[in-house]
């Protein structure tokens, strides 16, 4: 088979977005220079530059990609609404938040460092791109709370503590090895205190 111009111009950029992630998940944006990328990716530094003009363009065309990975889907948000109750619909947010967050091994890493090393165009486009998931579901949430049946009153905190949750859980697991109970033990314990 003979590869066209096109495939191959993919497949570099697609080595380039795969040892990129990796490598900003690992040392973040300025811990990895653009030639240990290319070496990474098996291309050259100049390969990089022509699909990149620059490495901040590269690291937010990785974090880009990451985030889309993210969305709920209508068959996940459609579960949580249809819930029997707001500890069930809390308990399926949470596993759906977490599944998300945690399918992409290095999508934590390159939003924890993000925040990190706070930049205006990193934190608009976390913002632009969760936003849409995050407000599907607290619109899922929202009848929960409006009846009382969730103890707050905004559900874009119930919202907001469920990614921190689904956010921290692994590297606190991490730190504390033996000393977090499961996820869903953990997460029991904590919807306990919105649930009625």
């Amino acid at each position: 088979m003979v590869r066209t111009r096109d495939s191959s111009v993919s497949s570099a950029d697609e080595r380039i977005l795969s040892a990129s992630a990796v490598l900003f998940a690992r040392f973040g944006y300025h811990g990895v220079s653009t030639r240990e990328i290319a070496t990474s990716a098996g291309v050259n530094e100049i390969t990089v530059f022509r699909h990149y003009t620059r490495k901040r363009e590269l690291y937010l065309a990785v974090l880009e990609k990451e985030l889309r990975q993210l969305r709920l889907s209508a068959d996940q948000l459609e579960t949580i609404a249809q819930s029997k109750n707001s500890s069930t619909a809390i308990k399926q947010a949470f596993a759906f938040l977490s599944t998300s967050l945690t399918r992409e091994p290095h999508l934590l890493s390159l939003m924890h460092y993000s925040v990190l090393e706070a930049n205006a165009d990193t934190d608009s486009l976390i913002r632009q791109l969760l936003f849409d998931s995050l407000e599907s579901l607290s619109l899922c949430l929202e009848p929960w709370v409006k009846s009382g049946d969730l103890r707050c009153s905004n559900v874009w905190s119930v919202v907001f503590a469920l990614v921190s949750i689904a956010v921290i859980y692994r590297p606190l697991t991490q730190l504390f090895p033996g000393k977090i109970p499961e996820s869903g033990v953990a997460f029991d314990s904590i919807s306990a205190l919105w649930s009625i």
